[in-house]
């Protein structure tokens, strides 16, 4: 069902959808469609599953403030590439794991400024729009910062806040913001609630976003740490392999 693979990195038309007018650059798509993790990263019980009930947005954004500003700021870069079609899901609980990747012909870095300072209230906005366009009554939602690259550098198993810079072989470095949305509307008949860990992944014209479900009652900020230093040594590979021309610095 997905014949993408590991480093593979071939020139296509985008997955989805059909019938969409050609806007994307080749090269860049053919990065974007990479595959980013494996089950044996992810652990025993994970497996890849079609895109189903979520839809991929062109538009990342909400209608608030804060989204319209990031949406300027974005707007300006020129969007190259986008795919949002790696999902993971574990058999045995509610947990999900869904990468969004994004190049642009421009650097990222002004995005990522804005991002520091907007990015709580725009995924607040943007979760509660995604209830309400679903017919639902969006409830009691938190975002917060658990960490972002600032901190110390990424270790190879790094601990859950210690997320940060890397090195990708090239004059950009690989920056890692994570938030995590605390989200009451699905309450479930044990009192559980929602949480989502938000990854952001922040090198020369590429964005990759990694958004974690899970329930509260069964943190995974272990598989959150695997899986960012998994997708900061995919990037550091690929621009290593594509050089400055092809690749995102």
């Amino acid at each position: 069902m997905f014949r993408r693979s590991r480093g593979e990195v071939v020139e296509r038309r985008r997955s989805a959808p059909l019938g969409e007018t050609k806007w994307w650059d080749s090269s860049d798509q053919a990065v974007a469609e990479t595959q980013w993790l494996t089950r044996g990263e992810l652990g025993k019980g994970w497996n890849r599953v079609p895109m189903v009930n979520n839809s991929e947005h062109l538009d990342p954004y909400g209608v608030d403030d804060a989204s319209q500003r990031l949406r300027h700021i974005r707007s300006g870069l020129v969007l190259s590439a986008l795919d949002e079609n790696e999902i993971w899901r574990r058999r045995n609980d509610r947990a999900l794991v869904v990468v969004r990747v994004e190049v642009f012909e421009l650097p990222v870095e002004p995005l990522r400024r804005a991002w520091q300072d907007l990015a709580e209230e725009c995924l607040c906005s943007l979760w509660r729009q995604r209830w309400t366009e679903r017919d639902e009554t969006p409830g009691w939602i938190e975002v917060r910062w658990k960490c972002g690259s600032e901190l110390s550098e990424l270790s190879e198993t790094p601990e859950p806040a210690d997320i940060s810079t890397r090195e990708a072989g090239g004059s950009d470095p690989i920056v890692v913001d994570w938030l995590e949305v605390e989200d009451h509307t699905s309450v479930g008949a044990d009192g559980d609630v929602t949480k989502y860990e938000h990854l952001s992944f922040w090198h020369g014209r590429c964005l990759v976003t990694a958004v974690v479900r899970h329930a509260q009652s069964v943190p995974l900020d272990d598989v959150t740490s695997s899986i960012s230093a998994v997708i900061s040594e995919q990037l550091g590979t690929l621009s290593r392999r594509l050089g400055l021309g092809r690749g995102f610095s």
